[in-house]
């Protein structure tokens, strides 16, 4: 029996030790996002009902303000101080900002929440076939297909239909994550990052 491979040439480290768990960890992640079509919409129309427009768009930037705060923290005290890094990370939160403004639903602004995790667990599971930087574009292949899939699967609900520009928003989801971790983050640092204080 060969021994359990720990990482790749890219990545040294990862959030998971083994390609087993991680593909495992993808696979429970695109279930629980393919299993909660109905439920979410549901609950997002009664909440939308109830709070109405303005109040469920304010409470989404208030989430993605919460979870940019977050990064920058995670930035300024696990990532090099650098101008790259910086811009990197402006760049991306408003190109984020700039997707969900134009955005006039406000439910489709989850996508982001829900495609950038989405995005790392597919690299996570890659990471240990893939040894060089094409990682980025078969993760980012892996997540468009997926989030056709999940449109697919809406497009076959009463009520749904399937959205190219859902499509669009989920893959975009899916390369800032990429971006954030290729740019901003780097490979010598990830995931948790290497500078201390």
């Amino acid at each position: 029996m060969e021994p359990e491979r720990q990482g790749s040439q890219l990545f040294e480290t990862g959030i998971f030790r083994n390609e087993k768990t991680a593909w495992i960890s993808l696979a429970v992640y695109t279930t629980l996002l393919y299993s909660t079509l109905t439920l979410t919409y549901d609950l997002y129309k009664a909440t939308f009902d109830w709070l109405g427009k303005s109040t469920i768009s304010q409470g989404i930037y208030a989430i993605a303000s919460l979870i940019a705060l977050a990064l920058l923290i995670f930035m300024w005290l696990r990532l090099p101080r650098t101008p790259s890094t910086y811009a990197t990370v402006g760049i991306i939160g408003l190109l984020i900002y700039y997707a969900m403004s134009i955005e006039d639903i406000p439910a489709n602004r989850i996508h982001f929440f829900q495609y950038c995790p989405l995005a790392i667990l597919g690299m996570e599971a890659l990471r240990f076939r893939v040894l060089d930087r094409n990682v980025y574009l078969w993760t980012f292949l892996l997540v468009s297909l997926i989030g056709v899939g999940d449109e697919f699967l809406q497009g076959l609900l009463p009520d749904r239909h399937f959205d190219t520009k859902d499509v669009v928003l989920n893959s975009l989801a899916g390369l800032l994550a990429l971006a954030f971790v290729g740019f901003a983050v780097r490979e010598e640092n990830y995931p948790w990052g290497k500078r201390g204080g």
